[in-house]
């Protein structure tokens, strides 16, 4: 019996699992630096004021600018450049790469993806992601474009559908004596 209950004990200690090293913060800031995540970070963010600009002109079309406007405008996206670069600043994202890689990847991955990085393919990759990234979210803007007039042409009709139904509903008069109350018996 004894036998029996080491041999399942056993069995069931070689059964678990064993969890593979995390890796160390150390190993996840060499990968952020030779997979130039910054780098592609900093180009994604460098057309932020662009993008600020460009969508402010498609929100007014045709719109004739004073030069009032264009200092209001100036100074808008000024401020919002300045809000989104205080944010999603280099020192505050990489925490949160770090804390990603951390999580997602054990040592010996940590230690493929940096040998992978350091080897000619793996750097021709990492230099041509802040142009990867940049090109990709041109055409999803341009992609969402169409989706966002579609959707907000959409919540319009939903709004105007509901608002429409509760103004007849409104106007309708109330219902009439229910059927089932029995009238009180008049006196004689």
């Amino acid at each position: 019996m004894k036998n029996i209950a080491a041999s399942l004990l056993f069995a069931a200690l070689v059964a678990v699992p064993v969890r593979a090293e995390s890796p160390t913060q150390q190993s996840v800031d060499q990968l952020l630096e030779v997979s130039k995540i910054k780098s592609s970070f900093d180009s994604m963010t460098a057309g932020l004021d662009q993008t600020i600009r460009n969508k402010v002109a498609q929100s007014m079309p045709g719109l004739k600018l004073t030069a009032s406007d264009e200092k209001l405008l100036d100074a808008f996206r000024v401020k919002m450049t300045a809000m989104i670069s205080e944010e999603l600043n280099w020192a505050k994202i990489k925490r949160v790469y770090e804390q990603v890689y951390a999580t997602a990847f054990t040592q010996a991955e940590i230690d493929s993806l940096i040998a992978f990085y350091q080897s000619p393919a793996g750097q021709m990759y990492a230099d041509k992601q802040p142009e990867i990234a940049q090109r990709t979210a041109m055409l999803m803007q341009q992609r969402m474009g169409p989706v966002i007039i579609k959707l907000r042409s959409a919540v319009i009709d939903t709004v105007d559908r509901i608002q429409a139904a509760h103004t007849v509903a409104d106007q309708t008069p109330p219902p009439a004596s229910s059927p089932d109350v029995t009238p009180a018996p008049s006196k004689p």
